[in-house]
């Protein structure tokens, strides 16, 4: 197909096709549908603030110190690190967010109580009840805790402000007091899970130093014990060994003073075993306290006047109750003897110890032989060592125990929130500017999509980028009340200077020119051996006029064609090649007993080469080949046939013009065979009504049907844009009497 007469070509891009201009007649062409989408979006905008409950949002600022303090250190000095201090910072604000703060949020604030966060049944969860989709079950405990956690978590957002050390902690609500309250309480809770934590911290180390305090005690003893050992288990070589008669005196007043501890430690040991279990002749003879001896014999007295006495007497209550006296006298008695004699115990192993580190200075000053000094010697330097570690290991565990009382934070509250007075959200500015680009930004999304693949063509500029095709004309809609008086071709006739007329005279020049350009290249698909060659340019044409589906106006566009043809003195015959629902002859008015149906399907039968004619056009000299009825057997195997070819063979030795009105292509494959018959193809598009979809597959049907250089000429049909759309028609209406 030629592509000559086309402003872009068969091998024309989609980006050759789209300029400025053409965007912004798109546009303009889609203006109401952008405008109906902004308005909608804006709509929804609009009904969302109306209905949306107003919220408010409060904000705490906290300031981190990422160092460590230390009360109980008066002169602090750390090296200041900014990695090391982003990372602590950044490692605080994940501990604002954690759950185990919301949680002490919930239980300080008494969240459970609050409507807003308190436990809800949400609005999908009872769908999926009501739908059966969900058990109506109650939730559990974890359940409902989990659901006040990840609403709290909504509502709180924490974020440290740039790379200072402040920490936002911003809280949205519905009710700005309420907001204002949960943000202090997540700033109070943060810093009490804070200083809670350093003190839990200190209290772990602390248990930790306690147990080596523990064993360090009993490393102390056990190299005390070992030293004091070695010496007793060698004291007579070391005396021999030394010759220092103080070392014989100290042997003979350990020796004694163990054996003095060793009878107070019996007697300690008799006093209270006798005292737990009542043994008061046990327990006196182990104290040896006079005062405790006597209140025994007065206790032995008054019990054997209690066996005398009958229980039931006056007599025997009254020494009952003497008795108890006794006992409460003697245990006091007994347990204030214990505690002396405890005492003395102690004072006695503190003597005994005494002797002990007496002996080991003297020894260690005597002249004993290396190998015992050395011997001697280790066993101390163990014990000192043991004894040196264990006071370190104390004086770590006093200083943790003083921290853990001393403990502060290290994040403090530099700003409290305050109830706001202006809401956070909806923002209805920003809403409203973001709906209305949305909107227009959509508006033009949908406008793209109904101009190049959903909705009809509303223009020739549209028409012609959609097809890479010229658009020959644009024939106006006429009006209803004039269609219903008349028929629409008949304005051909009677209204001349119609813009109507004009339009359809405009598709006549441009095919004339067409024709007369392929007939001076000699591109023309008649046969040379056609017995038309020679003649004037317009003998013998073959124009068809086809469309996409049904309802396109073709078969009035054809009959108008025709009588403009037939207006300028030329010979000119409409066929009604729709077999399946041909019109023309309802349009003319004309009722013919055999038409080409009857024709093609009986060529040789007498009665119908006889009775079929050609008819005339009431109004003009237009002949015409009508249609009768419609087919019941295939038709594209009627047009397909010989008998149609002979006869537009015939028709194009009598006639300058020939216009074939043809099925539409997609519905039935007629036109397909009646398309290598023609010069040029006409082929309205009914405005705002043919769907691109089926107009791309028409083309693509109706080209490989086509002879060689035959051009298809588009028709934008009933058109019903106002004085301000497209088309010479109207911008120069009254220039045609139409104004």
């Amino acid at each position: 197909m030629s592509t000559e007469n086309t402003p872009f070509g068969e091998n024309a891009t989609y980006s050759d096709m789209v300029d400025l201009r053409g965007v912004l007649l798109l546009l303009r062409r889609q203006i109401r549908l952008i405008a109906l989408t902004a308005a909608v979006i804006l709509g929804l905008a609009l009904t969302y603030l109306i209905t949306a409950t107003p919220m408010y949002t409060a904000r705490t600022l906290l300031m981190v110190d990422p160092s460590q303090r230390n009360l109980l250190e008066s002169d602090q000095f750390s090296g200041a690190n900014s990695q090391v201090d982003n990372a602590k910072i950044d490692s605080e604000v994940e501990i604002l967010r954690s759950p185990s703060t919301a949680m002490a949020v919930i239980e300080a604030a008494n969240l459970a109580k609050d409507p807003e966060f308190g436990p809800s049944v949400g609005f999908l969860t009872r769908m999926r009840i009501a739908l059966g989709l969900q058990s109506d079950a109650p939730p559990t405990q974890d359940a409902i805790l989990q659901g006040m956690i990840q609403r709290l978590n909504d509502a709180v957002v924490v974020r440290r402000m740039g790379l200072t050390y402040l920490i936002s902690v911003d809280v949205t609500s519905a009710d700005p007091q309420s907001a204002a309250k949960i943000a202090n309480v997540v700033a109070q809770s943060y810093i009490r899970n804070q200083v809670q934590g350093k003190i839990a911290a200190s209290l772990s180390a602390r248990d930790v130093l306690q147990a080596q305090a523990d064993a360090g005690r009993d490393a102390v003893a056990a190299s005390d014990a070992a030293l004091d050992r070695f010496i007793e288990d060698n004291l007579a070589t070391l005396e021999e060994d030394a010759g220092n008669p103080r070392i014989a005196e100290l042997r003979a007043s350990l020796e004694a003073q163990r054996e003095q501890l060793l009878s107070q430690e019996m007697a300690l040991t008799t006093a209270t075993s006798g005292l737990q279990d009542r043994n008061f002749a046990a327990l006196a003879s182990s104290l040896a306290d006079e005062a405790l001896q006597e209140l025994l014999a007065q206790r032995e007295a008054i019990a054997a006047q209690l066996q005398e006495v009958a229980e039931s007497d006056q007599t025997a209550l009254d020494l009952q109750q003497e008795l108890a006296q006794l006992d409460g006298a003697i245990t006091d008695s007994a347990t204030a003897a214990i505690a002396t004699l405890r005492s003395n115990v102690s004072t006695e192993n503190a003597r005994l110890t005494d002797l002990r580190a007496e002996l080991r200075t003297t020894l260690l000053q005597s002249d004993l032989s290396s190998d015992a000094l050395a011997q001697i010697f280790e066993l101390q330097q163990a014990a000192s060592i043991a004894r040196s570690q264990y006071q370190n290991v104390l004086a770590r565990l006093s200083e943790i125990e003083n921290q853990a009382a001393v403990q502060v934070a290290q994040s403090r509250v530099v700003s409290e929130a305050l109830p706001p007075s202006v809401k956070s959200a909806p923002n209805t500015r920003l809403i409203l500017a973001l709906s209305l680009v949305l909107g227009i930004g959509l508006g033009i999304g949908l406008a793209f999509l109904n101009e190049y693949y959903i909705g009809g063509v509303v223009s020739p500029a549209q028409l012609e980028q959609l097809t890479g095709l010229r658009v020959a004309t644009v024939v106006p809609k006429v009006p209803d009340a004039v269609s219903a008086q008349k028929n629409v071709a008949s304005t051909i006739v009677n209204e001349p200077l119609s813009v109507y007329s004009e339009s359809v005279r405009r598709l006549r020049a441009v095919l004339d020119q067409d024709l007369r350009q392929k007939w001076r290249e000699r591109k023309s698909p008649i046969d040379d051996t056609r017995s038309n060659i020679g003649k004037p340019l317009r003998h013998g044409s073959v124009i068809m006029v086809t469309s996409s589906v049904p309802a396109e106006g073709k078969s009035t566009l054809s009959l108008s064609l025709a009588r403009v043809y037939a207006m300028s003195n030329l010979r000119v015959v409409i066929v009604d090649a729709d077999l399946r629902k041909p019109s023309i002859a309802e349009q003319l008015n004309i009722e013919p007993q055999i038409g080409l149906l009857d024709f093609l399907t009986n060529p040789g039968e007498e009665e119908v080469a006889t009775k079929f004619s050609i008819a005339a056009d009431p109004l003009t000299k237009l002949h015409c080949v009508l249609g009768t009825g419609r087919a019941k057997v295939p038709t594209d195997q009627l047009i397909s046939s010989p008998s149609f070819g002979s006869l537009l063979e015939k028709l194009r030795l009598n006639y300058d013009i020939i216009i074939v009105d043809t099925s539409p292509l997609l519905p039935v494959v007629d036109a397909r065979y009646v398309a290598h018959h023609a010069e040029a193809i006409v082929m309205p598009v009914r405005w705002a009504a043919t769907s691109q979809g089926d107009l791309r597959a028409a083309l693509s049907v109706l080209r490989p049907a086509l002879a060689p250089h035959v051009d298809i000429h588009l028709v934008l049909n009933q058109n019903e844009q106002s004085a301000s759309g497209y088309g010479y028609s109207y911008r120069y209406g009254s220039y045609y009497g139409e104004a």
